[in-house]
């Protein structure tokens, strides 16, 4: 059986992914023998250390009904210098790429409020007459 069930991906964890540590959430009983074993298999790194960590169940709540968020078990992997894991990976570039348009001046803003009002008065004033 797989130890890691999935990769965490979380504003945190891809902040500590570019320091180098890498998170996981892997089977209760799965030991850190176990998890770097499977992390240097899988993604054909080298581990350097493996953290884990038992996170509780937490009960939730949506208006009267209670449900509970499962426990699991966490697992915070380091790799050696250099070495990166590319489900973890960002591509900045592709975002640079698409770029929201550009934002419009102040200026250029007020201009198109500007004409705006001219229509509506315009509008306005023909069916005054």
């Amino acid at each position: 059986m797989a130890a890691i069930k999935d990769i965490i991906l979380t504003e945190k964890s891809v902040r500590l992914a570019q320091a180098g540590q890498f998170t996981f959430c892997v089977e209760p009983h799965a030991s850190i023998e176990k998890i770097a074993k499977e992390i240097e298999t899988l993604y054909g790194v080298h581990v350097t250390a493996v953290r884990t960590a038992n996170l509780p169940a937490k009960v939730r709540g949506r208006g009267k009904y209670l449900g509970k968020r499962s426990a699991f078990k966490k697992a915070m992997v380091s790799l050696k210098k250099g070495e990166k894991i590319q489900a973890f990976v960002i591509e900045t570039e592709e975002k640079k790429e698409k770029e929201a348009p550009k934002q419009k001046s102040v200026e250029a803003k007020k201009a198109e409020v500007g004409k705006g009002r001219e229509v509506k008065e315009k509008q306005f004033l023909r069916k005054a007459i």
